[in-house]
């Protein structure tokens, strides 16, 4: 049965319907529904207990939120459907929700569910305890034997680490997810819809769910390969949490198709001063910087097989990323290797490459930026196009903190023993005071020296003369070491070896 038949067999249809579908929707399908009298909004989903879903749930929260004044009318509802009462409103965007104007009225309707819901709510409720799910997540994907588990143990000590450092929580009704998109304005009132995650949890899960601050939500590279298609590359481990971001984040107007190639392709990076010359050996293709230069994409030819080349590095050196048809990768891989060796090409690790992009400065996503840092408090903001007038996600949160300043910024630490070993986490002390902790850390080959990453916090403002004026000491196992600090990449800082 199609999601139309079952609509129409419903039975509570007054003449007949017209249906059309609501764009959006991951864990249920979305139709508006019209029929003599009203339009209704029905949402058709089952249950999904590995995403901690049930639906008799949802029904309770929905007719709860409803008598606090906070949500439509629950019209009808029958196993895998809810009927709700539509409203005639536009969905929130983001950038709605940053308005001092738009949070004066969101906030109250976010208070209100966490006071007001629970005196309405009748059954058994829920409990979306975050650090639960996340160990139910792992425990899943253990038992699927999931290409992610050399990432699990880490992943979830960090989680634990984070739930322990929280300790006890005020406890309040929740929505769980407070995605602008969830609230509806009809001119007059704003209102709260989709409760599917509903539960108790602490407030400050939706306080978090709700901020928008400009932060960094993935680091990807996108290549432009034809006048309406893109190539877009992420880390190995980022993959689901990158398409997932990017997938809610279309535009509901916009026709744009994501689509999963990853199981199509192999990749190897080709980096190093003598890059160049190594592809130079095995293609026809014209390689150099005039042709190729930086920050660009070129189909060349190895050894007959097409080859998707990337001019971009991670390790702050000339370089390359080859991304391969499967089926050829071995052939590629075989022929650089043969005739790269009498250039020095050999097989590295990712600790060689932690090594490069320490000393080049290049960040880390999940460590050193992600959601919670701006690209001005990380010293990206010069990759941030405020000059245009192009409307994009956080505009207006970095332009608030050009003009007004940050509390913190990235900045790079050198011990001055250079026998200290930078693993991150380490206290960062700036005369004597703490002010942060490293968000990573290990050891610059090229330069012989450990370094680190870490933001320095001050709740009256960072800026970079702030920065530059202390005196610094790290705390290595509980020994405090004189280290000197540095807002600028340690090698290669005029990019003059990348761009080559």
């Amino acid at each position: 049965m199609t999601p139309e038949d079952r609509i129409h067999a419903l039975g509570i249809w007054q003449g007949p319907i017209e249906i059309s579908p609501i764009a959006g929707g991951i864990t249920n399908r979305n139709y508006l529904v019209s029929d003599a009298v009203a339009r209704c909004v029905v949402r058709l989903g089952s249950d999904i207990p590995i995403h901690h879903i049930n639906r008799q749930n949802e029904l309770a929260a929905s007719r709860a939120a409803h008598a606090a004044g906070i949500s439509p009318a629950v019209i009808h509802h029958s196993p895998g459907v809810l009927v709700l009462e539509y409203i005639e409103a536009r969905a929130l965007s983001p950038e709605d929700i940053r308005t001092p104007q738009m949070l004066a009225q969101v906030v109250p309707l976010v208070r209100a569910c966490h006071r007001d819901i629970a005196r309405h709510f009748r059954g058994q409720a829920m409990i979306f305890w975050v650090f639960h799910v996340i160990r139910d997540y792992a425990a899943n994907l253990k038992v699927s034997k999931s290409a992610y588990l050399p990432l699990l143990a880490g992943l979830v000590g960090k989680a634990d680490m984070l739930e322990e450092a929280a300790g006890p929580f005020e406890i309040a009704f929740g929505h769980n997810d407070l995605l602008a998109a969830n609230f509806l304005d009809d001119g007059k009132r704003l209102w709260l819809i989709d409760w599917d995650y509903a539960g108790f949890n602490t407030p400050l899960f939706d306080l978090g769910g709700l901020a928008s601050k400009g932060g960094i939500e993935c680091d990807v590279t996108v290549a432009r390969i034809a006048e309406n298609e893109y190539y877009i590359v992420t880390g190995t481990g980022f993959a689901t949490h990158d398409f997932d971001w990017i997938a809610r984040n279309i535009p509901a107007a916009m026709h744009a198709e994501l689509v999963d190639v990853t199981s199509a392709y192999s990749v190897l990076s080709l980096m190093g001063p003598n890059s160049r010359a190594v592809l130079e050996k095995v293609t026809g293709s014209d390689v150099s910087n005039a042709a190729f230069p930086f920050g660009k994409v070129r189909t060349v030819s190895i050894a007959g097989c097409p080859v998707r080349a990337l001019r971009i590095t991670y390790v702050g050196e000339l370089g390359y990323e080859l991304h391969i048809p499967v089926e050829y990768a071995t052939t590629v891989y075989d022929v650089l290797m043969a005739s790269g060796g009498e250039l020095g090409l050999v097989n590295a690790g990712y600790r060689a490459i932690e090594s490069c992009r320490l000393e080049k400065g290049y960040r880390a996503w999940g460590s050193d930026i992600g959601p919670d840092h701006t690209p001005v408090e990380a010293g990206l903001g010069w990759a941030v196009k405020m000059r245009k007038n192009i409307p994009f996600r956080g505009r207006e949160a970095i332009g608030q903190q050009l003009a007004g300043g940050v509390k913190k910024r990235l900045a790079c630490f050198i011990p001055e023993d250079a026998d200290a070993v930078l693993l991150g986490r380490e206290t960062i002390y700036r005369d004597g005071k703490r002010v942060g902790w490293l968000s990573s850390g290990g050891f610059g080959h090229t330069l012989g020296k450990p370094i680190g990453y870490g933001y320095v916090r001050n709740p009256d403002g960072v800026t970079e003369d702030f920065v530059l004026s202390g005196t610094y000491e790290l705390d290595v196992a509980r020994e405090r070491i004189p280290c000197k600090v540095s807002l600028s990449p340690l090698y290669d800082p005029d990019m003059a070896r990348v761009k080559a």
